[in-house]
């Protein structure tokens, strides 16, 4: 409210005239209607709060921190996706397409190019033989160009080679490498590593030039462990003789399929008539039939599990016999939905705990 002092006649005293609010709000009820907005803005605040899911502090009612929330809902927390083709020249056309056809699956089901790691040993697409220059393709139809301007390769030509192999898995990389060529996981990631190329009892070829052995493999796999820069692997391996360089894991939380077995060649489709060479590998021409056939969203669970999609590599199709080893994984390929390894995933932490607001509320009421 507001005084005025009005004149008055001459010897009589000054006269007080008083003048309403704004809106004819009596300072009584102004007075009382700031109040109750503040009390409700803090009440509001105070749900908000509650809603925002944070851990709760100090003891009483069970572990609500995040990491035993993690334990109690999920598995993992984040997927990664390491993608090798370990072949030059072009009569090895089918290993780069292979890898090409695994990487646009992952990225289609929502795996972003910063959780991938793609790795192609020759350029198919620039080869002076290639009758589609600048394309890549995996089916007769030649329909889907797999080496469009989306594709963003990470290690090419003369970098796909043990040394780097090993060095993405182990993260022991040089100061000048960047971190698009980095694997940055940890210990709540879940990784998927394919590798496509010519291989044999225990041994798989890079570049037609060195091998990395079923042992480098396993210490790699048995250091990231011990880095905590890993949950779960699952290694996808598509060589003659896949299976064999699975002899030598021995870390927990690793999963292999393969190809082939001891002494077994892994098969490609038949030769395409236009380029005169294998498109694709029988193992991997399945693989993407199996998935593809699911249906599977971006960031969507899915019913489809490993053991499913090991089931459906039958010798019919590969004419070779398709191998597991599920012993250090923990649990059954029956109990791995497809969505663990092939899929993005986001994790909501979700709790009742609220922040202590008492003394925000008393400076906001003073």
């Amino acid at each position: 409210m507001t005084v005025v002092i009005a004149p008055s006649p001459r010897g009589s005293p000054p006269r007080r005239r008083r003048v309403p609010f704004a809106g004819g709000m009596r300072p009584g009820w102004a007075l009382a209607t700031v109040a109750v907005a503040v009390v409700a803005a803090s009440a509001l605040f105070v749900g908000a709060a509650a809603l925002i899911k944070t851990p709760r502090r100090g003891g009483g009612g069970g572990d609500s921190s995040p990491d035993a929330l993690l334990a109690a809902e999920s598995n993992h927390t984040n997927n990664w996706a390491v993608l090798v083709c370990t072949s030059r020249f072009w009569f090895n056309y089918r290993h780069v397409a292979n890898t090409l056809s695994m990487y646009h699956t992952v990225k289609r089901l929502g795996m972003p190019d910063s959780h991938i790691i793609l790795m192609l040993a020759d350029d198919m697409a620039c080869n002076s033989r290639n009758a589609y220059p600048g394309q890549v393709f995996a089916d007769a139809r030649h329909g889907d160009n797999l080496y469009g301007e989306d594709v963003e390769v990470d290690y090419r030509g003369s970098e796909v080679n043990v040394a780097n192999f090993l060095a993405v898995l182990t993260g022991r990389h040089g100061p000048g490498v960047p971190p698009s060529k980095r694997l940055l996981t940890d210990e709540g990631s879940n990784l998927l590593i394919y590798l496509s190329g010519h291989g044999g009892d225990g041994f798989l070829k890079f570049q037609d030039f060195e091998e990395v052995s079923g042992p480098d493999i396993a210490d790699a796999l048995h250091e990231m462990k011990e880095k905590r820069r890993f949950k779960e692997t699952m290694l996808l391996v598509d060589t003659c003789q896949a299976s064999t360089l699975s002899e030598d894991l021995h870390t927990e939380g690793v999963g292999f399929i393969s190809s082939s077995v001891r002494d077994q060649n892994s098969l490609s489709q038949p030769v395409d008539m236009d380029l005169g060479i294998a498109l694709i590998d029988r193992m991997t021409n399945a693989v993407m039939t199996f998935v593809e056939g699911r249906k599977l969203r971006r960031g969507a669970r899915s019913k489809a599990t490993m053991q499913q999609l090991l089931r459906s590599l039958t010798y019919q199709k590969l004419r070779s016999t398709s191998n597991a080893r599920t012993d250090l994984l923990g649990r059954s390929l029956v109990d791995v939905p497809l969505s663990d390894f092939f899929t993005a995933i986001s994790r909501v932490h979700v709790s009742n705990a609220t922040y202590p607001l008492g003394d925000l509320v008393s400076a906001d009421v003073a």
